[in-house]
């Protein structure tokens, strides 16, 4: 027997449910077999998405470990400040045999994207909150000599106008036999849900970016350090142009770390030898006059960090360095900041007290990255009519 809030028209009724937050949603498919058709129509995902505004998306702690194998959890965060954050548990083949080996790309409009570690093909897309209990595999990208590559840099993101995601890679190739670092960069692109399904060669490319994959998206665009450009060292690649481009980062670079997207602006990290970190913010896109340093966060040593543990004892990968000192995570509206400390621990600072608060998440791995992961129901079959952000 339907209830009387499914006996509402359809349109009506889908506006209600999306106000409901992600986990809500998760839990009324089970109510009957009408609520179930509803929440995994790709429409009311649509609807759901694009009708909240920052405060009603639900944020995800993404710990994501390596060792001894690959694994994914999400934490749910911003639930009270009394409330422990509770892992969530994501079941998925891409934990199994599908994809043994992986690695992270990104996340982007609550979608990862994934790629195996072993060859740095295949790549998968995956949602953990969607209907689809396993991920889709993209197309392999094919070389004249994979034995010849050293490294590739990868990008993942979507750009608003024209409603695609895109993956990017840049292959480096080896120049010597003792090469780990590679040369000759050839940059590669795919977009996602199109007829042509291929990947596209974009030629050559000049800059060195750092690995494993670009760290902010801001303006539509990929970001990633650059090794040799100097006092520049940001390099942009434009989701609908496809053209990479030099960004201005903030005076010397060489002290600065990674980038990070808070609140819009593209932001860069300067570590101190003292232990402290200032965020540099680019107020206006692009202008190098408009770089300032906004806040500083001093040295901090979280109670429950521990040197201990059985992490392996380097986290340099072939496609780059991945475990940090010191993480930038996001920037709430209240203007608390979330870090990563050494790998270890998930820290909140408060700009107004100057206080520290640990995030205590039970079951994550003695050493994990992290990522911020906004909690969507977007899938991407279909793709060709999304009203995703970007």
């Amino acid at each position: 027997m339907e209830s009387p809030i499914q006996k509402l028209p359809k349109a009506i009724f889908h506006d209600i449910l999306s106000s409901q937050p992600i986990q809500t949603l998760l839990e009324s498919k089970l109510v009957s077999r009408s609520w179930l058709a509803s929440i995994n129509d790709p429409a009311f995902h649509n609807l759901h998405f694009s009708t909240a505004d920052e405060s009603e998306v639900t944020l995800f702690l993404l710990a994501f470990s390596d060792w001894p194998k690959p694994k994914l959890q999400l934490a749910e965060l911003g639930a009270t400040e009394e409330d422990t954050a509770k892992t969530v548990k994501i079941t998925t083949q891409l934990d199994g045999s599908m994809l043994p080996d992986f690695d992270l790309v990104g996340s982007c409009n609550g979608i990862l994207c994934l790629y195996s570690t072993v060859s740095d093909d295949p790549l998968y897309i995956y949602n953990p909150f969607s209907s689809s209990a396993h991920g889709k595999e993209l197309p392999k990208l094919t070389v004249h000599d994979t034995n010849t590559i050293c490294r590739v840099v990868f990008g993942f993101g979507f750009h608003s106008r024209t409603k695609q995601y895109k993956v990017v890679k840049v292959v480096y190739y080896k120049q010597s036999e003792y090469d780990f670092s590679g040369g000759n960069p050839e940059a590669f692109v795919l977009t996602l849900g199109t007829d042509d399904d291929e990947w596209r060669r974009l030629g050559r490319i000049a800059y060195v970016l750092a690995g494993p994959a670009s760290e902010a998206t801001v303006e539509c665009r990929l970001h990633w350090k650059s090794w040799n450009l100097g006092d520049e060292g940001v390099v942009s690649f434009d989701l609908e142009t496809e053209e990479f481009q030099v960004v201005p980062g903030p005076k010397d670079c060489s002290s600065f770390d990674h980038l990070v997207n808070l609140r819009g602006n593209l932001s860069d990290v300067e570590l101190s030898s003292d232990g402290s970190v200032g965020v540099w913010v680019m107020r206006r896109y692009c202008v190098k006059e408009s770089w300032s340093k906004e806040f500083a966060i001093p040295s901090h040593v979280p109670r429950s960090y521990s040197m201990e543990g059985g992490a392996p004892p380097t986290r340099r990968k072939k496609n780059g360095i991945k475990g940090r000192s010191f993480k930038v995570l996001w920037e709430f509206k209240d203007g608390k900041v979330l870090f990563l400390y050494r790998s270890k621990c998930v820290v909140v600072y408060d700009q107004v007290s100057g206080g520290f608060e640990d995030v205590c998440i039970r079951g994550l791995p003695q050493e994990f990255q992290a990522f911020v992961h906004m909690g969507t129901l977007i899938s991407m079959d279909p793709v060709s009519n999304t009203q995703h952000r970007a």
